[in-house]
């Protein structure tokens, strides 16, 4: 989508305006910003994701309403990605993020695991996964909290239904599944259990399997 400086920078004072207005108990105007928070981040450059975009996102992030924070997560992938032509400051964001989510409480670590998963379905940011990501997110198989655990089965069973076989063969990643099919939660030893029969079944449908 093509819309001329003008234009875009008329509706960047709008979605700003419209931003600040939502206030506080407003939060289903909160939840539809975040949860088209992305496409926003995909439409302007990095100057106006900077300005203001990456704010909205790190405000939405901190939101109480969980269908507002876990949509605004979702974007991260789309900031990253801009932050492409400034590597630096694109280092910076993903380790204040990592400090903040990984490093935070429960709820945190499943908004890291969300943000993570942005970055993980797309195929042209392996190398960013892999880099600052892989460790960090594979990791949380082993976190005392079930909720994280089953966040991060669910990311692992996304992650295998939209990319075909981009992590298929590696090596952690059969630790890590193996390792959640064995845990404690039914839930997550469920989830698990239809990422194994996709991976096993290429093309065959798993809906049969308990979903959760």
């Amino acid at each position: 989508m093509n819309v001329d400086v003008e234009r875009r920078n008329k509706y960047v004072t709008q979605i700003v305006q419209a931003f600040n207005d939502a206030g506080k108990r407003d939060w289903r105007t909160k939840e539809i910003f975040a949860k088209n928070l992305h496409k926003l981040v995909e439409l302007y450059p990095l100057q106006v994701v900077q300005q203001d975009f990456l704010q909205m996102f790190l405000k939405f992030c901190q939101e109480r309403i969980a269908t507002v924070s876990e949509s605004a997560a979702t974007a991260f992938a789309a900031i990253i990605y801009r932050y492409a032509a400034d590597p630096i400051k694109q280092r910076q964001l993903i380790d204040k993020v990592k400090k903040e989510y990984r490093e935070g409480t429960y709820k945190k670590r499943q908004l890291f695991l969300i943000m993570s998963q942005s970055i993980l379905n797309r195929s042209d940011m392996k190398s960013i996964f892999v880099e600052h990501f892989k460790e960090d997110t594979l990791s949380l198989a082993y976190d005392k909290v079930p909720n994280v655990r089953i966040s991060l089965a669910r990311v692992l069973r996304s992650h295998f239904k939209t990319i075909d076989g981009c992590f298929k063969e590696d090596k952690k990643v059969k630790e890590i599944l193996q390792h959640l099919s064995q845990d404690e939660e039914d839930d997550v030893k469920n989830i698990i259990a239809q990422v194994k029969f996709a991976l096993a079944n290429p093309g065959e449908d798993s809906s049969s399997e308990v979903t959760s």
